[in-house]
């Protein structure tokens, strides 16, 4: 606008007594004055004096420039998911239309309360039922039976029933078939040594001994520490300070290990899928990206975007089942990948819900366009997305597009796909819990994958596979603001995927220039010799904070 034509409004306008500038005095100004531009100036500001004579103040940009929006005129906070409560995610059925069908016009029962339904055995014989997400009378059960000696009632509820457990070998499996999860199990009465009690997964709902409880309250607080001298870091002042990282999960609950971190919180598609109370994946995700206590950049900033990759649309699920179908015909040789895929296609029919990549798309590209509105300091140089990509699934062409536009405007992806997105070869480390976390002898090829490591053959060239934390750690729980779960030796590359988003953080506090290749090869070039611990095979490089970051900094 220039100093001339500032001088020109203040003179011509009638400045209230508060010498602040008022909306009709600008009309009047421009209704006389319609040659002289006015940009920038805006009812409320005041005036003053300077060097230069009047001018305007409260101004954020210069006077002849565009605006440029703050990021609080960008980010917005909606509400936490509220907690976990099975009750409230369950839909009353009170006519039997009311049911979804899934592809093939069948009625299914997921996440359905049918208790008030009065359905004959017929009825019964011609909808798909989910055992585990239906809520039956005992009427109801007991035609189910009939009409399916094999069927089981175990449904999630808002209290879950606590399994006595009175062998080893009756603890649930986890993820993979080498992990024990003990959620909602009393294991007090077991005999176990403290490894066999500290490869389990326990939370809240998990009944101890004394004995028992003191040995995981112990290692429970110690394995907060992210490992692998992160906290040397951290008191350093090496903390993500200045650095905004973005999670893609499950919706997010509050806790205190997160929740001053968060600057923008949204949810894409949480309500259609009927999943908005808070679930387990996304507070465990944010408080191993930037928890407090747990995380590995405590003052990053946080932008989270809850999103559900499924769909129930018919014609979605019809395509992901033609794609599984094809894929099966393509490899009929490959016996357990295609056992696999089978599974997929039985789960979809159950459900009446598929894998779909476009949630994930969507918020890739609302996360890049929030940056185009943001200062050069400001913008989210890294998503964090503890999923690998499906490319049978719908949308799959959508996010790798979202993916090379992210690549093009200098935004890390770290998903379980880098390797197909970036090149990048890498794997989740397991950390021994009775040892020290920050001590690298103590690491080893992860649980779901250590018997195949110890083949040899898994990866071409271990050098250039860079292995990460993931297992025997602690997270935040999702029923409550402060509430941990621990771990054990689940969780896969899940957890891997935060903490190595958040090791990028870090990463950009020290050079802000660097790229995500360039920290790789450094990650790469600073890494240390990982062994499994019994058997001392090579199976990959650890990654070394410390000496990563200190590299960084020597190559600004």
């Amino acid at each position: 606008m220039g100093w001339e034509n500032i001088k020109s409004l203040l003179s011509k306008l009638d400045i209230n007594s508060n010498n602040i500038i008022e909306q009709t005095e600008i009309d009047s100004f421009k209704k006389a004055n319609p040659t002289i531009p006015l940009n920038g100036v805006k009812a409320g500001m005041t005036v003053g004096d300077s060097m230069e004579g009047l001018v305007l103040e409260k101004t954020t940009t210069s006077l002849n420039q565009p605006e440029e929006k703050k990021p609080t005129d960008i980010f917005k906070k909606e509400k936490f998911a509220p907690y976990e409560n099975y009750s409230s995610i369950y839909k009353k059925i009170k006519d039997i239309s009311e049911l979804r069908k899934n592809s093939q016009g069948v009625p299914f029962t997921s996440w359905s309360d049918l208790s008030g339904l009065n359905l004959t055995k017929e009825q019964f014989a011609g909808i798909v039922i989910d055992n585990m997400s239906t809520i039956l009378s005992e009427e109801q059960q007991r035609i189910c039976k009939e009409l399916d000696p094999d069927f089981i009632y175990d449904p999630q509820l808002p209290e879950p029933e606590i399994t006595k457990i009175k062998n080893f070998t009756e603890i649930p499996t986890g993820s993979h078939p080498d992990i024990k999860d003990a959620r909602n199990c009393d294991i007090s009465e077991l005999k176990l040594s403290k490894e066999e009690l500290l490869d389990l997964c326990i939370d809240n709902t998990t009944v101890l001994s004394d004995e028992q409880k003191k040995i995981v309250d112990e290692y429970k607080e110690k394995m907060k520490d992210p490992g692998l001298g992160i906290r040397n870091l951290h008191s350093q002042g090496i903390t993500g300070k200045g650095i905004t990282i973005a999670i893609i999960d499950q919706p997010l609950g509050e806790h205190r290990e997160y929740s001053s971190n968060l600057v923008h919180l949204e949810n894409i598609n949480t309500k259609e899928m009927n999943r908005t109370n808070a679930q387990m994946h996304g507070a465990a995700v944010a408080s191993i990206a930037v928890g407090k206590t747990t995380g590995v950049a405590p003052d990053s900033d946080l932008v989270y975007f809850g999103a559900i990759n499924c769909t129930n649309s018919p014609e979605n699920i019809e395509e992901y089942k033609n794609n599984l179908l094809k894929a099966i015909e393509n490899n009929k040789d490959d016996t357990e990948f295609v056992q696999l895929l089978e599974e997929q296609i039985q789960a979809l029919e159950k459900t009446g819900e598929a894998f779909d990549n476009t949630p994930y798309a969507n918020a890739i590209n609302k996360i890049l366009d929030m940056n185009k509105n943001l200062p050069s300091d400001k913008k989210i140089p890294v998503i964090s997305i503890s999923w690998g990509f499906d490319k049978y699934a719908p949308g799959y062409d959508k996010l790798l597009a979202a993916v090379e536009r992210a690549k093009k405007e200098g935004v890390f992806v770290v998903s379980t796909a880098l390797k197909e997105q970036y090149g990048m070869e890498t794997n989740g480390a397991n950390r021994n819990p009775v040892t020290d976390p920050n001590n690298p002898e103590g690491y080893e090829a992860g649980a779901f994958w250590l018997k195949k490591s110890e083949s040899g053959n898994m990866y071409r060239n271990k050098d250039k596979l860079l292995l990460v934390p993931m297992d025997h750690r602690t997270v935040a729980d999702y029923h409550s603001k402060d509430g941990y779960r621990y771990e054990g030796n689940d969780g896969g590359m899940s957890w891997s995927t935060p903490w190595l988003a958040g090791m990028y953080a870090l990463a950009k506090q020290v050079n802000p220039q660097i790229s995500p290749q360039e920290f790789w090869e450094k990650a790469l070039e600073t890494s240390d010799e990982c062994k499994n611990n019994n058997t001392g095979v090579y199976v990959g490089r650890l990654i070394n904070p410390q000496k990563l970051i200190e590299s960084i900094k020597n190559n600004k």
